[in-house]
């Protein structure tokens, strides 16, 4: 506090910074005040913590308190490129104050988080004008909805082709032709180690397909569900998800999944799962 003759001011002092070891338990308080929101970031600290992770940060927004007001999670992090991915999460102003750190160390390829958060962060980089820039929909499901589902599986390397083929179309249908910069053989490798990782999902007949993009304690995320065009309009899409979370909630307590606010069909197809939506998001791709 200081005074000079006249009222008391109150010095309020907010401070930037990369995040390290130290800071772990004040990460995992922030994290854990909104689980649903956090759910991807939840799944990267439960998995690497805060300096585990190469080529991944963690930039906070500290309080003179010690707690943390806004987090960034950047990932995949290139010399001359910046990052492959970075999620703002919190208070807008603090995401704002982040935005120099994250520019100095190149700026970012694709952000996704709270349409607030977000769209701070996106409007204080020195970025440019996007290639693209989506709301999207932030879904959750604790209970799933009885109705009639399909039998799914983890893909195998004898799925790959089908798999890729899924991977890259679902891709284009999503983002459109270009949006995402892989060569087939860069895609195909990174589509096979998925499958090795155990996260992509099949139905009956190759009907659907699912990635289990995040697998934490506190939940699954679920992206790019697909369906094959020349079987679409029969409900697969509810089946292999309903039978997909059904199995996941058996030993986790959520599944979230992102979805285009202009998809009214699979929003439809979602809710009858059991699906709520709970907040909005942005999708920004440089």
């Amino acid at each position: 506090m200081v005074t000079s003759g006249g009222p008391a001011i109150i010095q309020s002092v907010v401070f930037a910074t990369r995040l390290d070891q130290s800071h772990a338990a004040i990460l995992a308080e922030f994290l854990d005040r909104d689980p649903v929101v956090n759910l991807f970031a939840l799944g990267a600290f439960e998995q690497w913590g805060v300096v585990g992770n190469p080529g991944a940060e963690w930039w906070g927004y500290l309080s003179p308190d010690g707690g943390l007001d806004a987090v960034v999670f950047a990932e995949g992090h290139r010399t001359g490129l910046g990052y492959s991915l970075v999620v703002p999460m919190g208070d807008p102003g603090g995401v704002t104050a982040l935005a120099p750190s994250v520019t100095k160390r190149g700026g970012a390829s694709w952000m996704v988080g709270e349409m607030a958060a977000t769209g701070a962060l996106s409007g204080a980089l020195s970025e440019g004008d996007p290639a693209l820039v989506r709301r999207q929909i932030l879904m959750v499901l604790k209970d799933v909805r009885t109705g009639p589902s399909m039998e799914v599986r983890q893909a195998v390397l004898g799925d790959l082709p089908w798999v890729a083929e899924a991977a890259r179309t679902v891709n284009e249908e999503d983002l459109g032709p270009g949006v995402i910069d892989l060569d087939g053989y860069s895609f195909l490798r990174t589509v096979e180690a998925s499958i090795a990782a155990g996260v992509e999902w099949i139905g009956t007949g190759r009907s659907y397909r699912a990635k289990v993009g995040t697998l934490c304690r506190n939940g699954a995320q679920l992206g790019g569900i697909w369906v094959p065009p020349e079987r679409r309009g029969r409900g697969l899409g509810q089946f292999g998800t309903r039978a997909l979370c059904r199995h996941l909630l058996g030993s986790i307590p959520r599944v979230t999944l992102h979805l285009d606010a202009g998809n009214t069909r699979a929003l439809r197809c979602y809710e009858a799962v059991g699906f709520e939506a709970v907040r909005d998001f942005q999708l920004w791709v440089r």
